[in-house]
């Protein structure tokens, strides 16, 4: 039986917060115990860009926003992490589905209107107004089953089914219908300083969140200095909106029933009462913030992760891309290999090329490539280059040593595996096959080949 795909993702456009843990992170940490589920866990970058943002603040905050998934728990081998602008299709599959969507569904979207007044009628961008439509895209690509979200997202997720439910209908099954979830609780953490509104990782005030990444002082000052409401009993009361929200803070970090905390507290004020949570959340947050700590310096590992993921998801969403271009009516790019009649270079671009003979002194292999050799390459005067050539297959090292060949140099350097290569061996024959081209009389090394 297939497994139900689970996908979401967060923005990175500040600090993620103790809300965002509750209302999505927690969840998709639990469904990676899930032997039925595949997860599918991002950051969407580009959604960032829809609102006034600083380049060099998005590019720190998306690693962040990955090295933060991490810290609380999500695993590369249960889960695939990528960075939604690393996926292409996302955005040329948003474009099929603009085309296909009528702007009416837009112009009712609540965030948009939310967002509009936030930024001004200067700032509306297009791309804010598109926004639930990228969204589609992001979900809709990976043949979705479920998106876990908070209460504040299930309109998005309704649109990207209305969306694929149109087009479906237009051109042909396409896409799978997503199905919006949310936590049993706490899918709406509400301010610290009000209330009324949700917790906000982009919120002016610091006091309104608990950042993910808060030193033990922060989270105390700001959980001491948390409105609450009249009343002296600590219950869970709905008509008390300030002490429910923290009493439900408490019950998703704590794990406690209901009953439990209220036996806990009772006939205790709120000093008492905050003081304990204070407590409860810097337990709660110092294993991510020592954990945080230990990618942040072991960056590589982080990109790694990143690039496997990238390459998962190309993978899978191109498949995608690929049906809905052809039921849309677009026709495949055709490719240079497929031509009947193959290009051929002219002769001002072959006076272009700087092709010199070398010979290969060193030849050594390169760590976990079983096609590819690092070959130090002698030009005599000229001095000396490392290439790398994926000839492993088709030579020994003993081979090559001592070989002249002609070597194309002016290309840009390539860093593969790790390793700096300049240039390319030109070792073909007319039919492409893997050939050494070494002159029958030695030649001088650097000699030009015109």
């Amino acid at each position: 039986m297939a497994k139900k795909r689970v996908l979401s993702g967060v923005q990175p456009s500040g600090n993620l917060t103790i809300g965002n843990y509750i209302g999505a992170i927690s969840q998709w940490v639990k469904k990676q115990g899930e032997v039925n589920t595949e997860n599918w866990f991002f950051v969407v970058d580009l959604h960032a860009m829809t609102v006034p943002y600083d380049p060099e603040t998005l590019k720190k905050r998306t690693l962040e926003i990955i090295m933060i998934y991490l810290a609380c728990g999500i695993d590369p081998a249960k889960s695939n992490l990528f960075i939604q602008s690393h996926v292409p299709a996302h955005t040329e599959l948003t474009w099929i589905l603009n085309c296909n969507t009528p702007i009416g569904w837009m112009n009712q979207m609540i965030q948009f209107k939310e967002k509009s007044r936030k930024v001004g009628d200067d700032n509306v961008s297009v791309g804010l107004m598109d926004y639930p439509v990228l969204q589609a895209a992001d979900i809709l690509l990976y043949n979705t089953d479920e998106v876990p979200v908070g209460d504040d997202q299930r309109q998005h997720v309704e649109i990207a089914r209305e969306i694929a439910r149109r087009f479906n209908r237009l051109y042909g099954e396409t896409f799978k219908e997503p199905k919006a979830v949310n936590p049993p609780s706490g899918a709406r953490i509400m301010a610290l300083d009000n209330p009324a509104e949700k917790m906000s990782k982009s919120a002016k005030s610091k006091y309104n969140y608990i950042w993910l990444l808060d030193t033990a002082d922060d989270i105390r000052a700001k959980i001491g200095k948390a409105v609450t409401d009249s009343g002296k009993e600590i219950v869970f009361d709905a008509k008390r909106p300030a002490l429910h929200n923290l009493l439900t803070i408490y019950q998703n970090i704590t794990g406690e029933e209901k009953q439990v905390i209220e036996d806990r507290f009772a006939g205790k004020g709120y000093a008492e009462f905050k003081e304990e949570l204070a407590e409860r959340v810097v337990d709660f947050i110092n294993p991510i913030r020592e954990k945080y700590g230990e990618l942040d310096k072991n960056r590589d590992y982080v990109i790694e992760v990143l690039a496997r993921g990238a390459a998962r998801a190309n993978e899978v969403a191109s498949m995608t891309l690929a049906k809905a271009r052809k039921r849309a009516g677009l026709i495949e790019p055709f490719l240079a290999q497929d031509l009947k009649v193959k290009p051929v270079i002219s002769f001002d671009d072959w006076l272009k090329l700087d092709i010199n003979i070398g010979e290969i002194k060193r030849v050594e292999e390169v760590e976990g490539a079983d096609k590819l050799y690092k070959l130090t390459i002698d030009f005599g005067d000229k001095g000396e280059t490392e290439i790398i050539s994926g000839i492993r297959e088709f030579f020994e090292p003993e081979d090559l040593v001592g070989k002249q060949v002609p070597i194309l140099r002016n290309l840009a350097p390539k860093e593969i595996r790790g390793i700096q290569s300049r240039g390319m061996i030109l070792a073909v024959d007319n039919d492409g096959a893997a050939v050494l081209l070494n002159p029958g009389q030695p030649v001088k090394l650097g000699s030009i080949i015109s």
